[in-house]
């Protein structure tokens, strides 16, 4: 579980922006694991960046390299897609920010990627101490309320990128989108009625099986 902002805000928006790459084509060369199970649990104990991951075709990619590869693909995908630049481009810069700081600093990442943030605590607070330790250290890092997370937010250890009179704003205040706004009022407008409604981001449905009745968001006000 993510629990700095800038890992979470990484996490969603590169995939969103991969997704994109991918629909359009843009990743059929893309670097492949020989095992995508090996592949994970080598960069996963890898805190060096420096292990090498076989690919498909005999290449050997160390995970800055594999991210670094589509980092800039995902540049060339926002310069000849412009619509799609007020968007991605922060998250383009944030990444791309992010990477940089992990070859020359990590350290000064801590408060904005998790694993950077436990890796130092655990340097720290449990130096010396058995394995053990290390890992109620581990665990007690994403505690809600009072963990090792909550005091580094306390301090202002950690970056945030979201605002809390954003967040309490976007709680109420559906977006801007038609669909969006007919969602937010007709969920207001049926909290009262006994029929049993199913709702998603595009449409409403009452009722169950053939006795069901659909409706569209971005066909009816």
């Amino acid at each position: 579980m993510f629990r700095c902002e800038v890992a979470e805000y990484l996490k969603i928006g590169t995939t969103m922006l991969i997704v994109e790459m991918a629909e359009a084509g843009q990743l059929s060369h893309a670097p492949h694991p020989h095992s995508v199970v090996s592949a994970v649990k080598q960069i996963n104990h890898d805190t060096s960046l420096k292990a090498k991951i076989r690919m498909k075709g005999g290449a050997e990619l160390t995970a800055m390299e594999i991210q670094r590869w589509y980092q800039k693909q995902a540049q060339l995908f926002i310069a000849i897609n412009p619509d799609l630049k007020e968007v991605y481009q922060p998250v383009l810069d944030r990444w791309i920010q992010v990477l940089d700081t992990l070859e020359w600093d990590p350290e000064q990442l801590i408060g904005q990627l998790d694993w950077v943030t436990k890796k130092s605590l655990i340097e720290e607070a449990g130096r010396d101490q058995p394995f053990e330790v290390k890992k109620r250290i581990d665990l007690g890092y994403h505690e809600l309320g009072s963990g090792y997370f909550e005091q580094f937010s306390a301090a202002n250890l950690v970056t945030k990128i979201v605002k809390a009179e954003d967040l309490e704003r976007a709680l109420k205040t559906p977006p801007s989108s038609r669909s969006a706004q007919l969602r937010s009022r007709f969920i207001k407008s049926n909290q009262s009625e006994n029929n049993q409604w199913t709702v998603g981001w595009q449409y409403a449905i009452r009722g169950r099986f053939r006795k069901q009745s659909r409706r569209v968001f971005d066909r009816f006000s």
